[in-house]
């Protein structure tokens, strides 16, 4: 009998793959060089599990305003919005963070994070992120 990764990679029960997450400001988009960029996925029928890892600079990151990652492998339904796991390491304020990132419907991008505290996390920092979740894909 098939593994389900085997079943996966088939097509069988859904579809399992890669993706590039990129990290950009809200206010500048700008662009940046990465120690780290992979991310994950596992999709069946509608529904997506994704993990994303990023380690990028901001020495050398010109991106402006809120933290945004751009690049999921789907766009995300248009009914619902999803909340993601996040934990990043700031290693300018040597802080570990946990909180949430938000999909809006729509789109193919995490397009705000947040501390658990609320505080919406800036893309000045020097970030090491670990980001997992799911969400409900556009199947049309």
């Amino acid at each position: 009998m098939d593994s389900i990764l085997e079943q996966l990679s088939a097509g069988i029960y859904g579809e399992r793959g890669e993706w590039s997450p990129v990290a950009q400001g809200a206010t500048v988009a700008g662009a940046g060089t990465y120690d780290t960029q992979v991310g994950t996925y596992v999709c069946s029928g509608s529904l997506c599990w994704f993990t994303a890892q990023l380690h990028f600079d901001d020495a050398n990151h010109t991106g402006t305003g809120n933290l945004q990652i751009t690049g999921l492998p789907f766009t995300s339904d248009d009914t619902t919005d999803a909340e993601v796991v996040v934990s990043y390491y700031d290693s300018e304020g040597s802080s570990e963070v946990a909180g949430i990132g938000l999909i809006s419907p729509g789109s193919k991008s995490i397009s705000e994070f947040r501390t658990a505290a609320g505080t919406v996390v800036s893309i000045e920092a020097d970030h090491e992120m670990h980001i997992t979740g799911s969400y409900r894909i556009d199947t049309n």
